[in-house]
């Protein structure tokens, strides 16, 4: 919590939004976007949060390491990364008491990754995940009650495949999830590995 950015406390916040950055990046990177939230939302509790890795690129931080991840080691790198990323979480809720039921989780590129990612471990269900720019890692296993997960993604993303979105919306509804009711799936135009208007106003619309 060190490093974490916070944007917004509340006395008695009816909601915790916890932002979590790409890989390189830090918690200044999605700060502009906490603070539009606060703006929206005077209740809630807005944090941005930074891995407590250092990128081995040499700038930033990472949630695991890029550098030589194969098909075959990534889900591993994942599953060592996620006691740190659960324990952030845990550890702001239990700053603001606040329950999963009224946490959304919002990840960019590997944020995504890793907050897709805790959707899926036991005993986590957060309100909402909004994914953008990512992908499970692992094929999901579960569909959790009162969890909602949205998908974002470019089409002309480099980075990120923007099938992976697609693969998780699929996979997700193949264990139960309701196109428009628990899961939205959005695509969008034009737009690399990043963040525009368009994808903001719909999270916007959805949070």
């Amino acid at each position: 919590m060190t490093h974490d950015i916070l944007i917004q406390s509340p006395a008695n916040p009816n909601r915790l939004v916890l932002l979590f950055h790409g890989y390189g990046a830090d918690a200044q990177d999605l700060a502009p976007i906490g603070d539009m939230i606060a703006q929206a939302h005077a209740e809630a509790a807005v944090v941005s949060v930074q891995a407590t890795t250092g990128c081995e690129a040499g700038f930033g931080w990472q949630w695991m390491p890029v550098q030589g991840a194969t098909d075959a080691n990534r889900a591993t790198r994942l599953q060592q990364a996620m006691p740190a990323f659960a324990a952030s979480v845990k550890a702001w809720q239990a700053h603001f008491g606040v329950s999963d039921t009224h946490t959304a989780l919002l990840g960019f590129s590997q944020g995504a990754m890793m907050s897709l990612a805790y959707s899926q471990v036991d005993g986590a269900a957060p309100a909402k995940v909004f994914a953008l720019s990512g992908r499970f890692i692992s094929p999901p296993t579960r569909v959790n009650s009162g969890c909602s997960i949205h998908l974002f993604h470019g089409e002309d993303d480099e980075v990120v495949a923007p099938q992976g979105s697609r693969d998780a919306a699929i996979a997700l509804q193949n264990l139960g999830a309701v196109l428009g009711k628990d899961l939205s799936l959005d695509m969008f135009s034009g737009l690399g590995h990043g963040i525009d208007q368009r994808v903001l106003r719909r999270v916007f619309g959805l949070l």
